[in-house]
């Protein structure tokens, strides 16, 4: 994410008639953090990327990248759009083009080792399906922690607290189906 992506932030902020204190308070954190994300200097989580795009009623992925027109259904790997965490140690690739119509979205997201999608469960209308592909991945839905091996897939109602953790010494990957679509 470069200052673009600040740019965007803090375009919306304003566009809404919101202080920086105003937007803070909803997402729970500091002024001075928004302002140094608006700035380019600092990259959100992915639960505050998700609250940030909740705040503002639109996807994750118009936030990090700019609308593709694009009318072919085959996204070639080198091409699929990517929110990519650096801080948290998250990747996460989009396996179709964002369009409004869609219902669901499939993604693969990639957890370094050590990473997870943030410490506080994460809470959005939709449903949620993932299969892991490599390593293996941990689960928490309600405070309980589910691991998923290669193979083991889960399906859960979004409204439950949920957050993801790579559960392997190495990199896992997992296949990850939202809807509505969120990024």
């Amino acid at each position: 994410m470069s200052n673009e992506f600040g740019e965007k932030i803090r375009r919306l902020r304003l566009a809404h008639h919101m202080s920086l204190g105003d937007l803070a308070e909803k997402v729970q954190t500091s002024k001075s953090f928004l302002s140094q994300l608006e700035q380019g200097k600092s990259m959100p989580s992915l639960a505050t990327l998700k609250v940030i795009a909740g705040v503002f009623d639109v996807t994750i992925g118009s936030l990090v990248d700019e609308p593709k027109e694009n009318k072919c259904p085959l996204v070639k790997s080198s091409e699929r759009p990517k929110v990519n965490q650096l801080q948290s140690g998250v990747l996460i690739e989009a396996l179709t083009y964002r369009e409004m119509h869609k219902t669901l979205q499939p993604l693969l997201m990639t957890f370094q080792p050590g990473a997870n999608s943030g410490y506080e469960g994460y809470v959005h209308k939709g449903q949620e399906f993932g299969f892991v592909i490599r390593g293996k991945l941990i689960v928490e839905l309600d405070g309980h922690k589910h691991e998923l091996d290669v193979g083991d897939s889960i399906y859960f109602d979004s409204s439950r607290p949920h957050r993801f953790m790579n559960g392997a010494d190495g990199k896992t990957v997992a296949l990850w189906v939202i809807t509505p679509p969120t990024f």
